[in-house]
């Protein structure tokens, strides 16, 4: 997966982001089965893959990594 057109992308609705941010695990499962933009920001430039760091969820992590989280 190409993610370089989408690693910049920042958005005022992020919603895989958001819902890391919540810790909403129905919502995170189902917008990873969507593809749904996995590196797409918050306006803060703050992505899914910072929130699952910043909640020490190592299984997260992984997931979105191996999803195509870009880690820069």
């Amino acid at each position: 997966m190409d993610v370089s057109a989408e690693t910049r992308s920042v958005k005022a609705d992020a919603p895989l982001a958001t819902a890391v941010q919540r810790n909403d695990r129905a919502a995170i499962r189902q917008l990873l089965d969507k593809k749904a933009g996995i590196n797409v920001a918050q306006p803060d430039g703050t992505t899914a893959l910072h929130w699952a760091t910043y909640h020490d969820d190592l299984d997260l992590v992984t997931r979105l990594l191996a999803a195509g989280a870009d880690v820069r």
